[in-house]
């Protein structure tokens, strides 16, 4: 099964100024309908219902109109036009565009006694980041609702695209974007229940024909809604077309909407799920938060599983009935890491192009330590700096714009970093300078910093002031307070650098655990 959404250009030229202009401008003028693509025909949504589809015939513009007869079961509501409708003429998309209010009413009331709130949902998250007065500023497009069925081997209720704000003058920015969405708790569960969608995308991807082809087809998809006119944003004279970038790591998102805090699904279903590899064939996996209220969708309302699952934890369902006070109140007072719990810690270091406003990091050294033993894993990334370094900072770490220039940029390893770092706690020698830089980096990307990414941050060389005041606390000196060998440290490096420094801290907090 391959998917292809779009209409023919004869289609789509009647829309947009032939015979069926009368009903593209209804459908622009009234927030409560969404005209989506479909193979060769379109759907016109009301409530998430499908208020009217029109199907060309034929390749010389003719066109017929159908309303679902459930909606208007025994002609309980008498309607002005008779179905099927004909459209030859703009007179008689007239006549259909006058038949609309009809068509709703007879909508409402079949939803008054057959809800599908879900649905409804889908259509006003749509609204909002491709139409609406604020969809200019967020950094998704719903290219399509209601596609559970349309894909081959996956299911999902929304194909999107993002687009970064400070990408809009780029060329081929867009990422592929697949939307789940679950309304209320009763949704999590079941044949399509969270792992059970990220299994379909997984397997999805796998097949790079199919992914190749839906890539594709979304492109075609979301350039005809813009030239329909239906997305709303400034447009830069430097993009011609709006194109997806083959090589992003597409994004699984899922929306949960009227969650009840109270229920313990959730949680129990997040402890079951894993990222899957951000390698080329899987997704960075995110949860949509909404910004204080309502579904503009930005990367920074997107949080990361590791994250999600963080918070999550913190809700009245996850936390025992028995222990929930205790919980609570030991959160509130907790303000250091304990040295020797089973926690997951990340020590990490960077290496930058300088010191000034406005440099950007060349390489990230990541080791992890669960509980006191060092793990073996570890993350390392040289990185693409896209502008000139320093000749100062080149004689601290060694590493030249020549050196870089095949690496990739930070963009492309920035799912990987906040896979690795995600739901760990943070140890950086001078945290406010490694800190200062990643936070830059995901900043530019729209994603949130790193507070909200790990559990918490120390800093070594606040930890090292407070234990030998009055000293010289670099790592050099620090190593050779400890006893840890560093001669083979001629130059900095991000990666040689945090193993030592994972050494120094567990040497430093030895006394924490014996005591």
């Amino acid at each position: 099964m391959s998917y292809k959404r779009v209409v023919s250009k004869t289609f789509a030229d009647d829309l947009k100024l032939g015979k069926l202009s009368t009903l593209l401008a209804r459908i622009k003028e009234d927030d409560t309908l969404m005209l989506a693509l479909r193979n060769g025909y379109i759907n016109i949504y009301y409530r998430g219902g499908n208020l009217l589809r029109i199907e060309q015939k034929g390749l010389d513009g003719q066109y017929i109109a159908t309303f679902d007869t459930k909606y208007n079961q025994k002609n309980a509501n008498p309607l002005p036009v008779q179905f099927p409708y004909p459209v030859n003429s703009e007179a008689d998309s007239r006549a259909l565009v006058d038949a609309i209010p009809a068509l709703k009413y007879a909508m409402d009331r079949y939803f008054s006694q057959h809800r599908n709130a879900e649905r409804e949902f889908q259509q006003l998250v749509a609204r909002e980041n491709n139409c609406s007065a604020i969809s200019n500023e967020t950094e998704y497009f719903i290219v399509d609702i209601e596609v559970a069925g349309a894909l081959p081997n996956a299911r999902f209720d929304m194909l999107a695209v993002r687009w970064l704000r400070d990408e809009r003058k780029k060329q081929g920015a867009l990422v592929p974007v697949l939307i789940e969405m679950k309304y209320g708790s009763k949704a999590l569960e079941g044949d399509s229940g969270l792992k059970e969608h990220m299994e379909d995308a997984v397997s999805l991807r796998a097949d790079k024909k199919n992914w190749d082809g839906l890539r594709k087809a979304l492109e075609d998809q979301i350039n005809q809604l813009d030239y329909l006119g239906l997305l709303n944003f400034n447009r830069s004279t430097t993009v011609k077309h709006l194109q997806i970038d083959p090589k992003a790591t597409p994004e699984l998102v899922f929306m949960l909407a009227n969650h009840n805090p109270a229920s313990t699904k959730l949680s129990k279903l997040l402890a079951a799920m894993e990222t899957p590899a951000a390698d080329g064939s899987g997704y960075d996996v995110l949860f949509f938060v909404s910004s204080f209220a309502g579904y503009g969708m930005h990367r920074a309302c997107m949080l990361g599983l590791g994250e999600f699952k963080a918070i999550v934890a913190k809700l009245p369902g996850s936390i025992p009935r028995e222990t929930s006070k205790l919980t609570l109140q030991a959160d509130a007072v907790a303000t250091t890491s304990t040295a020797g719990s089973e926690v997951r810690r990340i020590v990490l270091d960077t290496e930058t192009t300088g010191l000034g406003v406005g440099h950007r990091t060349i390489e990230i050294g990541c080791v992890e330590i669960i509980g006191r033993t060092p793990t073996g894993r570890r993350f390392h990334r040289y990185i693409n700096p896209e502008r000139e370094i320093d000749a100062g900072a080149m004689a601290v770490h060694g590493l030249t714009p020549e050196f870089l220039a095949d690496k990739p940029t930070f963009r492309e390893i920035a799912a990987e970093l906040v896979n690795f770092i995600s739901d760990a706690e943070l140890i950086m020698h001078n945290a406010p300078f490694d800190a200062g830089f990643l936070n830059y980096e995901l900043n530019l990307l729209g994603m949130p910093p790193l507070e909200r990414i790990c559990t918490g941050i120390v800093d070594t060389l606040k930890l090292a002031k407070k234990i030998r005041p009055r000293r010289k606390n670099s790592l050099d000196a620090l190593c050779s307070e400890y006893g840890i060998d560093s001669s083979h440290r001629q130059l900095h490096g991000a990666l040689l650098d945090a193993e030592l420094l994972a050494e120094v801290y567990l040497a430093m907090t030895h006394s924490q655990v014996s005591n």
